[in-house]
């Protein structure tokens, strides 16, 4: 805006303000709002810590340097804890095959226990591993590229 168009809102601004009666059309504040911390901008509005006391002193109570608060002690007690054992594994490392599974069967008086083991079975997730890893990965690269399988209707 030029400086012409600015000076003409202005006095717009103020004639209307002096025929309704509007807070800008008396020059001098209340008494009551007044602060000693308004800026001298020709306003007739008081400053924001003229009406908000409560507020700018919450502003500048936080603002302030307390030394007790800066650090304060706080009681910690170190534990050490006590023989951590890890039980979960991720899969990415050297693990090993179960121990083979034993249960007891009862029949008609007989009884026997038959081991089940698992080494068959890790011995094709050994074998399988990079397989699936490859796959993975690749269904992986799709997903990535946005590729389908399918055409879109």
């Amino acid at each position: 805006m030029t400086p012409e168009l600015q000076q003409m809102m202005d006095d717009i601004k103020q004639q209307i303000e002096q025929r309704e009666g509007m807070p800008g059309s008396d020059p001098s504040p209340a008494p009551d709002m007044e602060d000693d911390t308004a800026k001298d901008d020709g306003s007739p509005w008081p400053s924001f810590c003229g009406w908000a006391t409560v507020v700018c002193d919450f502003i500048e109570w936080v603002k302030t340097d307390d030394p007790d608060t800066q650090n304060p002690e706080v009681p910690w007690e170190e534990e050490i804890p006590a023989d951590v054992t890890q039980t979960w594994s991720s899969g990415l490392g050297g693990g090993s095959c179960p121990s083979a599974a034993s249960f007891t069967v009862s029949l008609g008086g007989f009884s026997a226990s038959p081991e089940f083991s698992f080494e068959g079975i890790c011995q094709f997730g050994t074998i399988m591993r990079p397989v699936i890893i490859a796959l993975a990965a690749i269904i992986a690269g799709f997903i990535i590229a946005g590729v389908r399988g399918t055409k879109d209707a």
